[in-house]
Protein backbone atom coordinates (compact mmCIF):
# COMPACT_ATOMS: atom_id res chain seq x y z
CA UNK A 1 0.00 0.00 0.00
CA UNK A 2 1.55 3.54 -0.90
CA UNK A 3 1.65 5.90 2.06
CA UNK A 4 0.04 9.04 1.99
CA UNK A 5 3.51 10.93 1.50
CA UNK A 6 3.93 8.85 -1.87
CA UNK A 7 0.69 9.64 -3.00
CA UNK A 8 1.05 13.82 -2.19
CA UNK A 9 4.47 13.46 -4.13
CA UNK A 10 2.64 11.30 -7.12
CA UNK A 11 -0.27 14.34 -6.50
CA UNK A 12 3.01 16.76 -6.88
CA UNK A 13 3.89 14.71 -10.57
CA UNK A 14 0.48 15.30 -11.85
CA UNK A 15 0.59 18.92 -11.40
CA UNK A 16 4.12 19.34 -13.04
CA UNK A 17 2.60 16.80 -15.55
CA UNK A 18 0.17 18.57 -16.27
CA UNK A 19 -1.70 15.54 -17.87
CA UNK A 20 -1.35 11.74 -17.22
CA UNK A 21 0.25 9.60 -20.15
CA UNK A 22 -2.31 7.05 -21.25
CA UNK A 23 0.17 4.49 -20.09
CA UNK A 24 1.14 5.57 -16.84
CA UNK A 25 -3.27 5.91 -16.22
CA UNK A 26 -3.73 2.18 -17.04
CA UNK A 27 -0.91 1.88 -14.78
CA UNK A 28 -2.44 3.25 -11.74
CA UNK A 29 -5.93 1.94 -12.93
CA UNK A 30 -4.22 -2.09 -12.96
CA UNK A 31 -2.83 -1.02 -8.91
CA UNK A 32 -6.34 -0.14 -7.79
CA UNK A 33 -7.67 -3.35 -9.06
CA UNK A 34 -5.59 -5.01 -7.26
CA UNK A 35 -5.74 -2.74 -4.23
CA UNK A 36 -9.10 -1.00 -4.09
CA UNK A 37 -8.71 0.23 -0.72
CA UNK A 38 -6.12 2.96 -1.72
CA UNK A 39 -8.99 4.49 -4.35
CA UNK A 40 -10.26 7.04 -1.35
CA UNK A 41 -6.38 8.49 -1.28
CA UNK A 42 -6.18 8.77 -5.28
CA UNK A 43 -8.77 10.22 -5.61
CA UNK A 44 -8.15 12.84 -2.97
CA UNK A 45 -4.96 13.18 -4.88
CA UNK A 46 -6.82 14.01 -7.66
CA UNK A 47 -4.76 11.60 -9.38
CA UNK A 48 -8.35 10.23 -10.91
CA UNK A 49 -11.23 11.62 -12.29
CA UNK A 50 -13.54 13.31 -9.27
CA UNK A 51 -14.75 10.42 -7.25
CA UNK A 52 -16.16 10.73 -3.45
CA UNK A 53 -13.85 8.66 -1.01
CA UNK A 54 -16.78 6.33 -0.54
CA UNK A 55 -17.00 5.40 -4.24
CA UNK A 56 -17.76 2.01 -5.37
CA UNK A 57 -14.54 0.86 -7.16
CA UNK A 58 -15.71 -2.37 -9.20
CA UNK A 59 -15.72 -0.43 -11.93
CA UNK A 60 -12.47 -0.09 -12.09
CA UNK A 61 -11.80 -4.11 -12.21
CA UNK A 62 -9.63 -5.62 -15.38
CA UNK A 63 -9.22 -8.41 -16.38
CA UNK A 64 -5.08 -9.09 -15.39
CA UNK A 65 -4.02 -11.88 -17.28
CA UNK A 66 -0.41 -11.54 -15.69
CA UNK A 67 1.15 -13.17 -12.88
CA UNK A 68 1.26 -11.87 -9.74
CA UNK A 69 4.84 -10.91 -9.56
CA UNK A 70 4.47 -9.00 -12.93
CA UNK A 71 1.48 -7.00 -11.65
CA UNK A 72 3.50 -6.06 -8.65
CA UNK A 73 6.48 -5.26 -10.74
CA UNK A 74 4.18 -2.74 -13.33
CA UNK A 75 2.94 -1.46 -9.76
CA UNK A 76 6.41 -0.15 -8.78
CA UNK A 77 7.11 0.83 -12.32
CA UNK A 78 4.49 3.41 -12.05
CA UNK A 79 6.13 4.72 -9.01
CA UNK A 80 9.19 4.92 -10.08
CA UNK A 81 8.37 6.63 -13.15
CA UNK A 82 6.31 9.17 -11.31
CA UNK A 83 8.93 9.85 -8.95
CA UNK A 84 11.61 10.19 -10.75
CA UNK A 85 9.80 13.09 -12.74
CA UNK A 86 9.11 14.87 -9.46
CA UNK A 87 12.77 14.74 -8.70
CA UNK A 88 13.99 15.58 -12.30
CA UNK A 89 11.51 18.78 -12.28
CA UNK A 90 13.07 19.48 -8.95
CA UNK A 91 16.50 19.47 -10.17
CA UNK A 92 15.28 22.28 -12.69
CA UNK A 93 13.52 24.21 -10.57
CA UNK A 94 16.76 24.54 -8.04
CA UNK A 95 18.96 25.20 -11.25
CA UNK A 96 16.79 28.08 -12.25
CA UNK A 97 16.99 29.77 -8.72
CA UNK A 98 20.61 30.32 -9.66
CA UNK A 99 23.34 31.91 -7.37
CA UNK A 100 22.70 33.96 -3.98
CA UNK A 101 23.08 37.44 -3.87
CA UNK A 102 25.99 38.88 -2.39
CA UNK A 103 24.88 41.31 0.59
CA UNK A 104 25.70 44.69 -0.74
CA UNK A 105 26.76 46.10 3.10
CA UNK A 106 27.76 44.94 6.26
CA UNK A 107 26.31 47.71 7.71
CA UNK A 108 24.47 50.08 5.86
CA UNK A 109 25.97 53.25 5.64
CA UNK A 110 23.03 55.27 7.71
CA UNK A 111 23.70 53.11 10.56
CA UNK A 112 27.46 53.52 10.64
CA UNK A 113 29.24 54.61 13.92
CA UNK A 114 30.26 57.74 12.80
CA UNK A 115 26.68 58.72 11.76
CA UNK A 116 24.87 57.39 14.87
CA UNK A 117 27.44 59.83 16.69
CA UNK A 118 26.59 62.57 14.29
CA UNK A 119 22.48 62.04 13.76
CA UNK A 120 21.44 59.31 16.13
CA UNK A 121 18.83 60.22 18.88
CA UNK A 122 21.12 59.09 21.62
CA UNK A 123 24.02 61.20 21.40
CA UNK A 124 22.47 64.23 20.02
CA UNK A 125 18.63 64.36 20.77
CA UNK A 126 18.54 63.27 24.09
CA UNK A 127 21.84 65.39 25.07
CA UNK A 128 19.62 68.29 23.77
CA UNK A 129 16.93 67.58 25.49
CA UNK A 130 18.66 66.71 29.01
CA UNK A 131 20.09 70.88 28.71
CA UNK A 132 17.45 72.49 27.27
CA UNK A 133 14.00 70.67 28.32
CA UNK A 134 13.86 68.08 31.15
CA UNK A 135 10.37 67.36 30.46
CA UNK A 136 10.38 66.68 27.13
CA UNK A 137 13.30 64.35 28.17
CA UNK A 138 11.07 62.65 30.61
CA UNK A 139 8.28 62.34 27.63
CA UNK A 140 10.53 60.86 25.56
CA UNK A 141 11.76 58.31 27.78
CA UNK A 142 9.59 58.34 30.62
CA UNK A 143 11.93 58.52 33.04
CA UNK A 144 13.76 61.66 34.14
CA UNK A 145 18.25 62.03 33.20
CA UNK A 146 18.33 61.48 36.85
CA UNK A 147 16.91 58.25 37.14
CA UNK A 148 18.13 57.03 33.85
CA UNK A 149 21.95 57.75 35.02
CA UNK A 150 21.47 56.07 38.04
CA UNK A 151 19.84 52.74 36.14
CA UNK A 152 21.98 52.77 33.35
CA UNK A 153 24.98 52.52 36.46
CA UNK A 154 23.10 49.64 37.78
CA UNK A 155 22.71 47.89 34.31
CA UNK A 156 25.94 48.48 32.78
CA UNK A 157 27.54 45.21 34.37
CA UNK A 158 24.82 43.34 32.60
CA UNK A 159 24.54 44.61 28.95
CA UNK A 160 28.23 45.89 28.72
CA UNK A 161 29.83 43.86 25.72
CA UNK A 162 33.65 44.00 24.61
CA UNK A 163 34.87 45.68 21.40
CA UNK A 164 36.51 43.83 18.72
CA UNK A 165 38.85 44.44 15.85
CA UNK A 166 35.37 44.17 13.84
CA UNK A 167 33.99 46.47 15.61
CA UNK A 168 33.02 48.85 18.87
CA UNK A 169 30.18 47.05 20.53
CA UNK A 170 27.11 49.33 21.35
CA UNK A 171 27.27 51.29 24.66
CA UNK A 172 25.61 50.42 27.67
CA UNK A 173 23.42 53.70 27.40
CA UNK A 174 21.66 53.71 24.09
CA UNK A 175 20.95 49.73 24.59
CA UNK A 176 19.02 51.04 27.49
CA UNK A 177 17.40 54.22 25.82
CA UNK A 178 16.67 51.76 22.50
CA UNK A 179 14.93 49.67 25.60
CA UNK A 180 13.13 52.23 27.46
CA UNK A 181 11.83 54.21 24.31
CA UNK A 182 10.34 51.27 22.98
CA UNK A 183 8.52 50.32 26.63
CA UNK A 184 7.82 54.00 26.50
CA UNK A 185 5.86 54.31 22.74
CA UNK A 186 5.50 51.01 22.04
CA UNK A 187 6.85 52.04 18.39
CA UNK A 188 8.38 49.28 15.87
CA UNK A 189 11.56 48.19 15.40
CA UNK A 190 11.85 50.02 11.99
CA UNK A 191 11.03 53.26 13.85
CA UNK A 192 13.44 53.15 16.22
CA UNK A 193 16.55 51.95 13.78
CA UNK A 194 15.86 55.06 11.99
CA UNK A 195 16.36 57.24 14.97
CA UNK A 196 18.73 55.78 16.93
CA UNK A 197 20.54 54.28 13.43
CA UNK A 198 21.12 50.97 15.07
CA UNK A 199 19.91 47.63 12.86
CA UNK A 200 16.70 46.52 13.73
CA UNK A 201 17.96 42.94 13.82
CA UNK A 202 20.54 44.50 16.55
CA UNK A 203 17.50 45.71 17.79
CA UNK A 204 15.72 42.76 18.29
CA UNK A 205 18.48 41.54 20.46
CA UNK A 206 19.12 44.03 22.28
CA UNK A 207 15.48 44.45 23.50
CA UNK A 208 14.96 41.05 25.61
CA UNK A 209 18.53 41.50 26.25
CA UNK A 210 18.25 44.97 28.34
CA UNK A 211 14.96 43.76 29.91
CA UNK A 212 16.40 40.64 30.74
CA UNK A 213 19.12 42.48 32.47
CA UNK A 214 16.66 44.90 34.40
CA UNK A 215 14.40 41.83 36.13
CA UNK A 216 17.62 40.51 36.69
CA UNK A 217 18.90 43.18 38.76
CA UNK A 218 15.78 45.27 40.26
CA UNK A 219 13.05 42.56 40.66
CA UNK A 220 13.78 41.63 44.25
CA UNK A 221 13.68 45.46 45.19
CA UNK A 222 11.12 46.47 43.34
CA UNK A 223 8.99 43.43 43.18
CA UNK A 224 8.55 42.62 46.87
CA UNK A 225 6.23 39.88 47.96
CA UNK A 226 4.78 40.27 51.72
CA UNK A 227 5.97 38.33 54.38
CA UNK A 228 3.79 38.33 57.40
CA UNK A 229 -0.02 39.49 57.76
CA UNK A 230 0.71 43.35 58.00
CA UNK A 231 2.31 43.48 55.07
CA UNK A 232 -0.49 41.97 53.12
CA UNK A 233 -3.47 44.17 55.01
CA UNK A 234 -0.89 47.23 53.57
CA UNK A 235 -1.62 46.16 50.05
CA UNK A 236 -4.86 45.80 50.68
CA UNK A 237 -5.15 49.88 52.30
CA UNK A 238 -3.25 50.61 49.24
CA UNK A 239 -5.93 48.98 46.57
CA UNK A 240 -9.63 50.32 48.59
CA UNK A 241 -7.74 53.84 48.75
CA UNK A 242 -6.59 53.88 45.43
CA UNK A 243 -9.25 51.96 43.24
CA UNK A 244 -12.18 51.70 46.24
CA UNK A 245 -12.06 47.74 46.27
CA UNK A 246 -11.81 46.36 49.76
CA UNK A 247 -9.68 43.20 50.41
CA UNK A 248 -8.18 43.36 47.26
CA UNK A 249 -4.63 41.74 47.34
CA UNK A 250 -3.40 41.54 43.68
CA UNK A 251 -4.68 41.76 39.83
CA UNK A 252 -4.06 40.07 36.52
CA UNK A 253 -3.88 42.23 33.71
CA UNK A 254 -4.44 40.95 30.35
Amino acid sequence: MLAFDDVVRLRLAVTLMKELTENTYNLIILYLANHPEDAGLYYQANLLPNQPPEADVGHLQVNVTADEADADDEEEEAREVLLARVDAQGRRRRRKRGPRKRRQWWVRPWGSGDRRLLFGHFDNLMAELRVEDPYSYFNFLRMSAQMFEELLTRLTPRIQKQDTNWRKAHSPGLKLAITLRYMATGENYPCLSYGFRVSRHTIAVIIPEVCKAIQDELAEEVVTFPQNEDEWRQVAARFQQKWNMPHALGALVW
